[in-house]
């Protein structure tokens, strides 16, 4: 019963959705690159300082 009511449900979704536009789709993707070079940034910049901290430190 609960697999009938999703793939109906997914249908349902298909059959609404529709391609997005090439405006829609540059921007997604604009969206998403900045996404991943924030979360990129954030993660380079955690390491240097870890690492720095660590080699002051002298823990190996």
């Amino acid at each position: 019963m609960f697999l009938r009511k999703l793939f109906s449900s997914f249908r349902r979704i298909i059959s609404v959705s529709r391609k997005p536009t090439w405006d829609e789709f540059k921007l997604s993707l604009r969206i998403a690159l900045i996404g991943i070079l924030i979360v990129g940034t954030y993660a380079f910049v955690f390491e240097f300082v870890a690492g720095i901290i660590i080699s002051s430190v002298g823990i190996r």
